[in-house]
């Protein structure tokens, strides 16, 4: 291998893979990885596989921001006999990634490719069809199949059989998938492996935990339980369980800020609940002194349980609101209320915590008084709080990817937009929702590039946030652009509200055109 710039060579005989993530401004504020990307999937395979006496380098290109020729030569240098990468869907540049594995074939690679992950789950058919130098597919929870799949391969020199291992599809026999029942007891899994921990820590980035897979309910945009697989529940650690991880991070490797990596942090109303006292009670009583955060639906906010967990430390908490237009929330089958989302929102700041929201502006169904009824809400709720936080919820459009219920339930008006059909378009029922947001598609992305050079500038910049210690007192500079590009909006809404720019496609791009230098004048200023 080769690692700050020595060869060395690994005696692992498997490799695990965090494939490099190349730059791409374009999709810089899409969202398809979130929360799911820091499921600890990579660390919970290699704890796992040590755990049974089979050596596994990790190769964390993304957290070590390694380019894709660099992942190359790293790979090179050693001679493994199993490679798995868990792919992550990178729009554009995810045919970089598969174009670098069959580098590595071509020159001379013979290890086992396996793929796991979110989007190999559920594209797997496309992708080994595709792409013949990928060997197998890790579907749905992968450790356990990866573990049998591992100790298949090491120790043999000749074809190993892949067939009757659950939860795999290899190229052999690419109809062969049996799904493997989904892990029961969470407890039962060792740590996972954070043997990067100090580049993350010196990276200032916060310490994942994941107390918890599935959830409850089956939101039309959101493919968590059909990657776990037909009949996926909720299933929560013990809070013994999760404390004890903590500690141990906290001990040995001084960690004090903690994110809950679960899409569904409480999952059902009451053991989920009871659990979340339990661990609150045990940090608590053991004196750390940490900061949590965590991400939960509206309706399972509790003020005496969110009081609880913040005397145990919670500083940041998401809230999937979605949207402020029942009609959305209906079709998004949310299961949850207008109201609930505002009482939420009070009971969290009512605890001391303002928190930070999911909120799909534009949902495939969405119409332009649904929007209206959205930006009412956000403004009402006091949500615009700055311009990076304003922009990002002005123009969240809703994506549909292979997995969720709104893709499976497509009566075919959506095209798919990606060769192994993982994503696909939808055009709006109201002809004027396409020309809406590509005008607020525009004006949130130079709202992005301005808020990231002001940032910069102002040393406000790190590797997961643009704006540290946001400067909002009413005559900032970032004050007044968040006036500014909330009035942006709500006088383009006006504008296709009352008819001024219905399918008049110069008066668009003349308007794009007048918000860019708008924004340009103003950040000169």
């Amino acid at each position: 291998m080769k690692e700050n710039g020595i060869y060395r060579q690994s005696k692992a005989q498997i490799a695990l893979i965090e494939h490099p993530r190349p730059d791409n401004p374009k999709r810089a504020e899409d969202v398809v990885n979130a929360p799911l990307s820091a499921c600890l999937m990579t660390g919970y395979m290699a704890a796992l596989l040590e755990k049974n006496d089979l050596k596994t380098d990790i190769i964390d290109a993304n957290l070590k921001r390694l380019s894709i020729n660099d992942t190359f030569e790293m790979l090179m240098g050693a001679s493994y006999k199993v490679i798995g990468i868990r792919l992550v869907y990178l729009w554009e540049k995810t045919e970089e990634i598969f174009a670098l594995l069959e580098r590595l074939c071509n020159a001379g690679i013979t290890a086992h490719i396996s793929l796991y992950g979110h989007y190999s789950t559920f594209a797997y058919k496309s992708i080994l069809k595709r792409f013949p130098f990928i060997d197998s597919v890790v579907v749905g929870e992968p450790e356990y199949t990866f573990l049998e799949l591992s100790s298949r391969i090491v120790g043999t020199d000749g074809n190993v059989e892949l067939s009757g291992i659950d939860g795999l599809v290899s190229r052999d026999i690419p109809n062969s998938l049996v799904p493997r029942d989904q892990i029961s007891d969470l407890d039962a899994l060792p740590f996972p492996d954070r043997r990067d921990m100090v580049i993350a820590n010196q990276k200032g980035i916060v310490t994942y935990i994941l107390a918890s897979r599935g959830c409850y309910n089956n939101c039309g945009f959101c493919y968590l339980n059909p990657f776990y697989g037909d009949n996926a529940t909720w299933r929560g650690r013990s809070a013994k369980n999760v404390f004890d991880e903590i500690k141990q991070l906290y001990n040995d490797h001084g960690c004090d800020n903690f994110y809950f990596a679960d899409a569904s942090f409480f999952g059902n109303a009451v053991s989920g609940k009871a659990r979340a006292r339990d661990l609150a009670n045990l940090i608590i009583d053991d004196g750390l002194n940490i900061s949590i955060g965590l991400e939960s639906r509206a309706n399972d906010i509790e003020k005496d349980v969110i009081s609880l967990l913040i005397k145990a430390g919670l500083r940041n908490l998401f809230l999937g609101v979605e949207s402020g237009d029942q009609t959305t929330l209906d079709g998004f089958k949310k299961k949850t209320t207008v109201e609930i989302n505002k009482n939420a929102i009070s009971i969290v700041r009512d605890c001391g915590i303002e928190p930070n929201v999911g909120f799909i502006m534009f949902g495939k169904d969405t119409e332009i008084n649904g929007i209206r009824k959205n930006f009412t809400f956000l403004k009402e709720m006091g949500l615009m709080k700055d311009p990076y936080t304003t922009a990002h919820l002005l123009c969240h459009k809703q994506s549909i990817f292979l997995g969720t219920p709104d893709y499976s339930g497509d009566n075919g008006h959506f095209k798919p937009c990606d060769p192994d059909g993982y994503e696909k378009q939808f055009d709006y029922t109201d002809k004027r929702m396409s020309s809406l947001v590509d005008i607020t598609s525009s004006l949130c992305n130079n709202v992005f590039s301005i808020v990231a050079n002001y940032s910069r500038s102002e040393g406000m910049y790190s590797e997961d946030c643009f704006c540290k210690d946001t400067d909002m007192h009413e005559n900032s500079f970032l004050s007044v652009l968040n006036t500014t590009i909330i009035n942006m909006f709500d006088q383009t809404l006006l504008s296709f509200e009352k008819g001024a720019l219905n399918m008049n496609k110069q008066a668009i791009v003349d308007l794009k055109k007048e918000h860019t230098a708008k924004l340009k004048e103003l950040a000169v200023c």
